[in-house]
């Protein structure tokens, strides 16, 4: 009765680490490749602890390599946007003015009564009073009202990398954003964050090495 006991303490603490490196997001809130490393860690997890015969390691070690090959994941959608693309998808409208957008829902395989129904489990009732409804890549829906003072902004350079479907989105162009750079006398390369608002508002951060 103790080893069984010992085991599961050894395997929960082994797998309440591994996740706490894979971040604190919620289950509904994960990429795709974290959710797929979750439901194996507990599937591995469970091997040992039904069966005593099954040297432990064999539960810590698949688990370790998981978190690791996921770690490995994340930095290499971090530095690459277009991997990051391809496995985890991008943001999409699917409410644009009060209107709905089929394309996306097709693309997003939900039908229109799961999008109202989910639109009504956050307390929104009326489409047509929505500016944009945005389909995160989480799954998870967000919503924009039609606010005067209520701005939506797009993001034109994250991480250093510039995102060119906004900037086509907005009617901007690679030389504005050298015009941009060259106004506040540093380089693209050296702007972190750059998005703008619906009304033309500019937020945006520089590197931390140009900042240095």
């Amino acid at each position: 009765m103790l080893i069984p006991f010992l085991r599961t303490i050894l395997l929960f603490g082994a797998i309440y680490l591994s996740l706490r490196f894979l971040g604190k997001r919620q289950v509904g809130e994960m990429e795709p490749s974290e959710f797929v490393v979750t439901v194996l860690i507990s599937e591995l997890a469970a091997i040992p602890m039904q069966d005593l015969d099954i040297p432990l390691l064999h539960g810590i070690i698949p688990v370790v390599v998981l978190v690791l090959l996921e770690m490995i994941v994340s930095l290499v959608c971090l530095r690459f946007r277009g991997i990051r693309t391809f496995l985890a998808g991008r943001p999409e409208f699917v409410v644009v003015n009060g209107k709905i957008i089929e394309s996306t829902l097709r693309r997003a395989r939900i039908t229109l009564e799961e999008l109202v129904t989910e639109l009504r489990q956050m307390g929104e009732h009326d489409i047509s009073g929505l500016k944009y409804v945005i389909m995160e890549t989480s799954g998870q829906l967000s919503v924009v009202h039609r606010n005067p003072e209520e701005e939506y902004f797009r993001i034109l350079i994250a991480d250093g990398e510039i995102n060119r479907k906004n900037l086509r989105a907005l009617g901007r162009s690679e030389d504005w954003l050298e015009q941009f750079a060259i106004e506040h006398r540093i380089r693209v390369s050296d702007i972190f964050y750059l998005a703008v608002g619906d009304k033309g508002t500019l937020n945006w951060q520089k590197t931390e090495e140009a900042e240095g």
